[in-house]
């Protein structure tokens, strides 16, 4: 069994659309806003030079506030047809929306809303690590198995 890689197409389209709506089509302020050391990672992102991994998805996922299991499933990284990953991704999912009912709240104080907001993205934070040491643990398995799972 390969190791899972990213698709450099996919990834290039998604970094393309991130940096067009998160950062006004400004690659510096993108690289910035994910912790990348240089702007020079972005361009070669777009022109499909390097080859992607997990790490750099986590990045980009943590510094936009995005799901991390969903952006490796969009770039191929994951396939979400195990059952634990779609329970995982599922909370995950509820965790977010979750999130997006208390900002909605505008009856509550701002400071109140902003600490439940920080303790729910603690928590969706929690669920995608578990979900990527859920995911690293499979694919080490699958290794020495030869693909027997």
């Amino acid at each position: 069994m390969s190791e899972p890689t990213v698709d450099r197409d996919a990834w290039a389209r998604l970094i393309a659309e991130l940096v067009r709506t998160r950062a006004k089509g400004n690659k510096a302020a993108f690289a910035r806003m994910v912790d990348l050391k240089a702007a020079r990672t972005v361009d070669r992102w777009l022109a499909k030079e390097v080859n992607v991994n997990a790490e750099s998805v986590r990045k980009v996922a943590n510094g936009l506030g995005l799901s991390l299991v969903e952006l490796l499933a969009q770039v191929g990284y994951i396939k979400p047809d195990d059952e634990s990953m779609r329970a995982l991704a599922a909370t995950i999912a509820s965790d977010r929306a979750a999130i997006a009912y208390v900002r909605a709240q505008d009856d509550l104080p701002s400071n109140v809303r902003s600490e439940i907001e920080a303790s729910l993205v603690k928590t969706v934070e929690e669920h995608e690590r578990a979900l990527m040491a859920l995911a690293e643990r499979m694919v080490d398995l699958a290794r020495r198995t030869g693909g027997a799972a």
